[in-house]
């Protein structure tokens, strides 16, 4: 009947009414936490943006972009739409950094590499010399005649035979460096 039609209508309408009252308040709290989220992903942005725009590329910096990403995951969802478009950018500025990393670090291996190159091609002169030294010496023994200067010039020969064996396992030492 019309009495408890009204009623059970009333007892319905509120009972739906609380349900959409709770499922507004949940929606209201979860968009307020992925905003928050949200700006703490954007500022995790512009730091990681901050660090890649500075092109020092020190450990401790590597280490702070590494971090980013381990905090990023922490945060959280910030909601399908928003998550996308901040994680592309995220994304994209952590990219730019860790590809400057790269740029640097082959330029420093390289400079390393001209450097090593350059330190061979001096002990590879320096042996060549003690070498002509060692020969002058060998030929100016002909001439001595008291046996202390022939074996002051043999003992001379033998420190400079040794300094170039010392060379040379230091010039093996570099190639060895330089073929990894």
């Amino acid at each position: 009947g019309k009495e408890h039609e009204d009623k059970l209508w009333q007892q319905f309408n509120d009972a739906r009414q609380k349900f959409y009252d709770r499922r507004g308040a949940y929606y209201d709290e979860l968009h307020e936490d992925q905003d928050q989220k949200y700006a703490q992903k954007k500022a995790l942005v512009d730091t990681a943006r901050e660090l890649t725009e500075r092109k020092e590329y020190t450990r401790e910096h590597t280490e702070q972009m590494k971090n980013l990403g381990v905090e990023w995951k922490k945060i959280g969802s910030c909601g399908k739409e928003k998550e996308d478009q901040i994680w592309k950018e995220f994304r994209t500025v952590m990219d730019h950094y860790f590809e400057g990393l790269k740029e640097f670090n082959e330029q420093k291996h390289a400079q390393w590499r001209q450097r090593m190159q350059e330190i061979r091609s001096r002990k590879q002169e320096m042996i060549a010399n003690q070498k002509r030294q060692i020969k002058r010496m060998q030929d100016d023994m002909v001439g001595l005649l008291g046996q202390r200067a022939i074996d002051e010039m043999e003992e001379s020969i033998a420190d400079k035979e040794d300094f170039i064996a010392q060379l040379e396992e230091e010039i093996e030492d570099i190639d060895k460096r330089l073929e990894k």
